[in-house]
C-alpha cells in the first residue's frame, strides 16, 4: 500500500474514533509497527494528529490540549438524557463518587435538581463548582495533582484518600468501552483514580453516550462486567443492545 493511502486510511480513522493504536492502524494498513511509526511521526509533523504512548490522538479534534472544551459539547444532548436515567438509580442520602468528565457534568447538574442531600465525591473542580452553592450537599474534594487541561485532581494521594471512602455508588465517565477491551480511557492520570472510586463503592454506573460503544482507547480501566449499570441514550443502536444482552451486560436506555 502507497504511503498516501495509508495516510488517508489513518486520517480517517481517527476522524472517527479520535484514538487509534498502531496495533489497529497496522491491521487496517498491512503495515510493519515501524511503518505506522514512521507516518504517525509525518503526520504529526502536519499537525494532524498527536502520537502517545501507544498510538496516536486526532489533532483536529483535540483529544489533547483542549480536549475538554470539544467534549463538552460533543454529543451534549445525548448526555442530557442519560444524565437522567443516571440519576432514578440513585437515592437521597448516598454518597456518590463522580469522576471528571463532560458527560458526569450534566449528571451533576441533574442530581442537584433531583435531590436535596447528598455526599459527592469527586475530583473534578467542575463538578465541585456544581454543588458548590447547596447547603445541604456535602462535597468532599480529595487532594492531588491538577490537571489544567482536565479541571481535575489526579496522582497517588487523590487515589489513596478515595481508596479511604465507602461509597454508596460510583458515576464513571470514560472514553470508550468495548465486549473485547472493557472499560477505557486516553486520559492517563484519570485512570487510577476510576479504579478507586469503582473499587470502593457498592453499586458502579457506567455513564457514556451510544457514540462510545464498541470502541477502545488507550487504557483498560476494567471489565464490563465490573459495572453494575451502563447507562446511554436512546440512539444506541439495536445491534448493539442485542450484543451487550447476549453477554450478560445490562444497558440501561
Amino acid at each position: 500500500m502507497l504511503k498516501d493511502e495509508r495516510f488517508r486510511i489513518i486520517g480517517d480513522y481517527l476522524k472517527e474514533n479520535d484514538i487509534a493504536r498502531i496495533s489497529v492502524l497496522m491491521e487496517l494498513t498491512d503495515a510493519s509497527v515501524d511503518t505506522i511509526r514512521r507516518d504517525l511521526e509525518a503526520l504529526e509533523k502536519r499537525g494532524i494528529l498527536r502520537r502517545v504512548h501507544g498510538g496516536a490522538v486526532c489533532e483536529s479534534d483535540s483529544t489533547l490540549g483542549r480536549s475538554f472544551g470539544f467534549r463538552e459539547v460533543k454529543n451534549r444532548p445525548q448526555k442530557i438524557e442519560l444524565a437522567s436515567k443516571v440519576v432514578e438509580l440513585i437515592k437521597e442520602g448516598q454518597s456518590v463518587a463522580l469522576n471528571s468528565g463532560t458527560t458526569n457534568i450534566e449528571v451533576a447538574k441533574v442530581m442537584i435538581k433531583e435531590f436535596s442531600q447528598l455526599t459527592i465525591i469527586t475530583n473534578s473542580l467542575r463538578i465541585a463548582q456544581i454543588f458548590a452553592d447547596a447547603d445541604k450537599f456535602t462535597v468532599l474534594l480529595p487532594g492531588g495533582i491538577l490537571s489544567s487541561r482536565e479541571y481535575s485532581l489526579t496522582g497517588r494521594q487523590c487515589e489513596e484518600l478515595l481508596a479511604g471512602y465507602n461509597i454508596d455508588v460510583a458515576v464513571i465517565a470514560a472514553n470508550a468501552l468495548s465486549i473485547k477491551k472493557g472499560v477505557t480511557d486516553f486520559r492517563m492520570e484519570e485512570i487510577g483514580v476510576i479504579r478507586a472510586m469503582i473499587n470502593n463503592s457498592d453499586l458502579r454506573i457506567l455513564a457514556v453516550d451510544s457514540s462510545k460503544f464498541e470502541k477502545a482507547s488507550l487504557v483498560t480501566i476494567c471489565p464490563l462486567k465490573k459495572m453494575n449499570y451502563i447507562v446511554t441514550d436512546s440512539d444506541i443502536s439495536e445491534d448493539i443492545i442485542k450484543l451487550y444482552m447476549e453477554n450478560d451486560i445490562k444497558v440501561v436506555i
